[in-house]
């Protein structure tokens, strides 16, 4: 029996046909002339688009089986084939080549049974002779063929050819066909572990996973060692959150040997689902130094796998020649396409690499249903109504709370706009912890990972201040504050105070610290334990140049009130000023963990940020947080000042000897 490895040479025959209409003769003269010169690729875009402007005319799918045959793209052959057959059976030429087109997609049994029937109704066409030797020698494979399958005796052939024929329908998207033809082998052969897997994936499709879960576990019952079915209980486990399971399945087909030709592809599509990259990598090379080399280059998804996880290893010079490798072979390979035009964004913006389309992970049903509720709820314009979509997703797909860190980590840009607005919207502490490491890795665009480490940072998941984010293709420091600014008042006080104080305030526009000191301490009569009364005080020391009781009262403000943040500040601008950056940092870090901020607090916060970045030579870190100051207070006089500051160049300093 030809097997994939040795399969028997096809050349289509070219049929005399109708005179086309004036309209295509233009871009058939041209496919004509780019087929003469072996142009396969020019001549299929251009028959592709003729086709698509006149559908069903014989003269253009000739000419384009001609092309896909020429680029040896044996799945668009056979398609283009059957259509051709289908208008136009009475044509011998065109079931010949279907029969040669069957051979080519490792189809034996319908192979055969086109070449019988070629035979029976053409005996004495010119390609007879050619027939009927090719007919003798998959006859004479037939016991081999169907021992593949697990059957035995000429009356099982049909069950091979429904196989066959399943295999196709599935390949072709036409999933009731596909399923009546599945269910009616398993009437016959209940343990024909080829149709349990077909049905598997097509319950998967159609996102019914517990059907295709147990569908596989039927086929290993029937064949403990069929790594089809152990590979989509690797892709099944992944989508229903079972990951363990996953691992597990995974574990047993990483030791799979056969000499199976779909072996490395099963393989690599298994351990895409799991973002195990080496071992994709690994399952092409195999394939690649093995005798059947060749096969597995008449597979672009594996090519196309073993790609994205070039990428995600940091190979991304390889991966790009491989995508572009087989784009050359096979030009509508979308998920390439889409791989090699996301590499043409700037690097901040990628948004790859992906291994599957989005359906790979959420059936189409879910899908079309989830993008429905998505769309009104946007219209709405309300983000209450995005919530109730994304809480409606959780409680009907509580298997997404396992799914969305792997969407995040590899999901193409829908799965993962997806993935990150579930999380987002629904702040369970799984779906926080998601986006806390999505947030600290590389996959996505710059701005989808600083979206999830606000969140994070919001959710305490993370720490405000400076975070190591991987931007702009670099890992760099990020400023990320989790915090929330308010305008109600802090300290309440009397009225004698209320009306002392509005005398501070003028006499604070004076810079007269002598009348600012004398009504303090009248103000401290009545409210001593007023730590903001005392603050003030010191800060009339510090005009009338009495640096050391300034400090000196700073010190006993904070340890008499630990929790004040102006006398943190002003203790940690008296180290900063006296070079002790050490222990400024010490008093500013536990500042981070506050939750909320005054303006008036936040303003003094990121006054002496500003200072301590400058004295430890960051003037990047200073600007980050004048820009963020800025954005909150910009008429503020203080950052117009800095502002002036940093725009100045700066002195290299001198380093103490």
């Amino acid at each position: 029996m030809p097997t994939r490895k040795e399969r028997p040479q096809h050349t289509p025959r070219q049929l005399s046909s109708h005179t086309p209409p004036a309209a295509v003769e233009a871009g058939l003269e041209r496919a004509a002339r780019l087929l003469d010169r072996q142009r396969w690729s020019e001549a299929c875009t251009v028959l592709s688009e003729l086709d698509e402007r006149y559908p069903n005319r014989i003269p253009i799918l000739s000419r384009l089986a001609e092309a896909y045959h020429g680029l040896k793209d044996s799945n668009n052959y056979l398609s283009v084939c059957e259509q051709l057959v289908q208008l136009a059976p009475q044509e011998p030429e065109y079931q010949y080549n279907l029969a040669g087109a069957y051979l080519m997609n490792i189809k034996p049994a319908l192979g055969l049974r086109t070449l019988r029937h070629f035979l029976e109704r053409w005996p004495d066409h010119e390609l007879a002779a050619e027939a009927r030797p090719l007919r003798a020698e998959l006859e004479s494979h037939l016991d081999e063929l169907l021992a593949e399958l697990g059957l035995s005796g000429s009356e099982n052939l049909v069950i091979a050819e429904w196989h066959e024929e399943a295999q196709w329908q599935l390949s072709q998207g036409r999933s009731a066909e596909a399923r009546q033809l599945l269910e009616k082998i398993l009437k016959r052969q209940p343990r024909f572990v080829p149709a349990l897997n077909n049905l598997s994936l097509l319950n998967a499709l159609e996102g019914k996973l517990g059907a295709a879960i147990a569908l596989a576990q039927r086929a290993l019952d029937a064949d403990p060692d069929n790594f089809h079915a152990r590979a989509n209980l690797v892709q099944y486990f992944c989508r229903t959150g079972q990951l363990a399971a996953a691992r597990a399945q995974a574990e047993q087909l990483q030791t799979v040997q056969s000499s199976a030709f779909d072996l490395p592809s099963k393989k690599a599509e298994a351990f895409s689902y799991l973002g195990d990259d080496e071992a994709v990598v690994a399952a092409f090379q195999a394939a690649q130094a093995a005798d059947q080399a060749s096969l597995a280059s008449d597979d672009p998804m594996l090519w196309h796998l073993a790609a994205v996880a070039l990428y995600r290893l940091g190979r991304e010079n390889e991966a790009r020649r491989q995508w572009r490798q087989l784009l050359q072979r096979w030009p509508d390979f979308k998920l390439a396409q889409d791989n090699l035009e996301d590499l043409k964004r700037p690097v901040g913006e990628r948004q790859g690499p992906w291994p599957f389309h989005a359906y790979a992970w959420l059936d189409m049903k879910l899908l079309e249903d989830l993008i429905s509720r998505i769309s009104e709820a946007v219209q709405q314009e309300d983000d209450s109504a995005l919530g109730q979509v994304f809480r409606w997703l959780a409680r009907e797909h509580p298997e997404m709370t396992s799914l969305i860190p792997l969407l995040l980590d590899r999901g193409d840009p829908l799965a993962r706009n997806i993935a990150l607005s579930a999380a987002l919207f629904d702040r369970t502490p799984e779906n926080l912890a998601a986006l806390r490491d999505f947030a600290l890795g590389q996959r996505g665009r710059d701005s989808e990972r600083h979206q999830a480490a606000q969140a994070a940072v919001e959710a305490g998941l993370l720490p405000s201040g400076m975070v190591r984010l991987w931007l702009e293709g670099r890992w760099q420091e990020v400023l990320l504050v989790g915090f929330e600014l308010h305008d109600e008042p802090t300290v309440a006080h009397g009225p004698q105070v209320k009306k002392l104080l509005e005398k501070v305030a003028g006499a604070f526009k004076a810079n007269d610290g002598a009348q600012i000191e004398a009504l303090l301490k009248e103000a401290l009569a009545l409210e001593p334990e007023s730590p903001d009364l005392l603050n003030n005080l010191a800060l009339s020391y510090q005009l009338q140049g009495r640096a050391a009781e300034a400090q000196a009262l700073t010190q006993q403000i904070h340890e008499r009130f630990p929790d004040y943040l102006f006398a943190i500040v002003s203790l940690a601008r008296s180290y900063i000023a006296q070079g002790e950056i050490s222990q400024a940092e010490a008093l500013l870090e536990p500042l981070f963990s506050r939750k909320r901020f005054h303006f008036s607090e936040f303003a003094v916060f990121c006054d002496a940020q500003i200072a301590l970045n400058l004295a430890k030579e960051q003037p990047e870190g200073a600007r980050t947080w004048l820009a963020l100051w800025a954005d909150v207070a910009p008429d503020d006089p203080r950052v117009a000042e800095w502002q002036a500051l940093l725009a100045r160049p700066q002195r290299p300093r001198r380093k103490r000897s």
